[in-house]
């Protein structure tokens, strides 16, 4: 089989500062053609845990979503840290984290860095689609070594409070998802409304030069 097209176009690099950690947040909307794979890098800090958060969606509702993969993979250790299911539009992962990573978006193309465990058929339809994602690194926020009813107490809201904000993420990237929707459906019905006015223009004026050659003609007609 020939090896797929393997695009890397766009360096991400996602820091956090081991005294003042900041949330870091980058969201593309990219088009991968039919049997390529674009891969984005992700640099997070080794000296502390963070948390890689985020998720992707197709933005063609005219297409079938079963050529489309995602993958993230841990430089690091070797091992796969994200892999979407098979034949879904969207998805949402979440994940400690420390040093690097490649996400890879595939459309019709064998995943990379594929296992024995996740080789499926590839699904290729020769249509080229835009796949829109958000990934946000914030750093992990741990409890301290003391053990008590207040640590403990503590880590479980730090943990619920983790999941809440992942939920409000993903719904944040839901917006922001039909925003995108809602602007590339606008562009269709007002180049579809240019064009009806353009035609309708054309017409008004090929009804108007028949209807002046009829008159020309009756009016020679007539003389005669």
């Amino acid at each position: 089989m020939p090896m797929p097209f393997v695009c890397k176009s766009l360096l991400i690099t996602l820091l956090l500062c081991a005294h003042h950690p900041i949330l870091t947040y980058s969201s593309l909307s990219v088009l991968v053609t039919s049997g390529e794979t674009r891969c984005f890098f992700l640099s997070t800090s080794k000296n502390e845990q963070n948390i890689i958060s985020g998720s992707y969606e197709m933005l063609d509702d005219d297409l079938l979503p079963h050529p489309i993969h995602v993958t993230i993979y841990n430089k690091e250790t070797d091992t796969i840290s994200y892999t979407s299911r098979k034949g879904r539009p969207e998805g949402l992962f979440r994940f400690n984290a420390s040093g690097k990573y490649e996400l890879c978006i595939g459309n019709g193309s064998p995943r990379p860095h594929e296992t024995s465990t996740m080789k499926d058929d590839v699904v290729n339809d020769d249509h080229d689609r835009r796949i829109m994602f958000s990934i946000r690194v914030h750093p992990l926020y741990e409890g301290t070594d003391v053990v008590g009813p207040m640590t403990k107490r503590t880590a479980s809201t730090l943990e619920l409070t983790g999941r809440l904000r992942g939920e409000l993420e993903a719904l944040l990237d839901r917006v922001e998802y039909l925003k995108s929707r809602d602007a590339a459906h606008m562009n269709i019905v007002d180049n579809t409304l240019w064009l009806v006015l353009k035609w309708t223009i054309l017409e008004a004026f090929l009804l108007v030069g028949i209807s002046l050659g009829q008159v020309f003609y009756l009016r020679k007609l007539l003389s005669t």
